[in-house]
């Protein structure tokens, strides 16, 4: 299983993907509390459901280039480098949290889902390589 993660200060959105099947579905929103706290749960998810690899949405502007967030992103893809024993990727999710606004609106969703959403979306491009 690979996870997927839309990084935000104050929420994590994660996603679930599937490498044989090359399905990505939205897991669920974590508070971003502390970066211990979060680790603690991503540690969990990666023994619980035997994550061998994470992808992290990079946030890029239309143009691909660096934004405010990219650089505070790269700090958490950083963090969990050094401390977790699988390898951290990164994927473009310019729009992905506009698309997944309009899924959840469209499908009838509850909001606090669309993190996981944008999760899914990012974890699915990465899978559609």
């Amino acid at each position: 299983m690979i996870l997927g993660i839309d990084y935000g200060t104050k929420k994590i959105g994660l996603a679930l993907g599937d490498e044989e099947t090359k399905i990505a579905t939205p897991w669920r929103v974590i508070e971003n509390k502390s970066r211990v706290v979060v680790l603690e749960e991503l540690v969990r998810a990666i023994t619980d459901y035997n994550i061998t690899c994470i992808v992290v949405g990079e946030p890029l502007s239309s143009s691909s280039e660096r934004t405010p967030q990219t650089e505070i992103t790269e700090k958490f893809i950083t963090f969990l480098r050094k401390n977790l024993p699988i390898p951290v990727v990164t994927e473009n999710e310019f729009f992905t949290t506009k698309e997944a606004k309009t899924m959840v609106r469209e499908t009838g969703q509850k909001k606090h889902t669309v993190d996981a959403h944008a999760a899914a979306i990012i974890l699915q491009a990465y899978l559609d390589k």
